[in-house]
């Protein structure tokens, strides 16, 4: 979805409510790809279901890493969450769709 006011996500978060720790103001590097790792839970949704998805390598993740660290400064609250989230993800081998 195209991105529009604070939300990164646009109308494509739908997966759930409440805080969105990749919510961000303007257009800073990094935005599609956290929009990627955010998507997750509606991909791991669309698993359940049978439906295909794709699956990133162990270098691709630090590719994900790398990005993520360019963000931190503008938004070093947010940044803890978001790699402590990409960690997880690591770890349990989850497949994420990245634009």
């Amino acid at each position: 979805g195209a991105t529009s006011g604070t939300n990164a996500f646009g109308s494509d978060d739908d997966a759930t409510s409440g805080t969105n720790i990749f919510r961000f103001d303007g257009n800073i590097p990094g935005t599609k790809l956290l929009h990627g790792l955010r998507r997750r839970q509606l991909h791991e949704n669309a698993a359940k279901k049978g439906l295909k998805r794709r699956v990133l390598t162990q270098r691709r993740w630090q590719d994900i890493l790398d990005s993520v660290e360019k963000v931190r400064d503008k938004n070093s609250t947010e940044y803890s969450a978001i790699v402590a989230r990409t960690n997880i993800n690591h770890q349990l081998d989850f497949n994420v769709d990245l634009y």
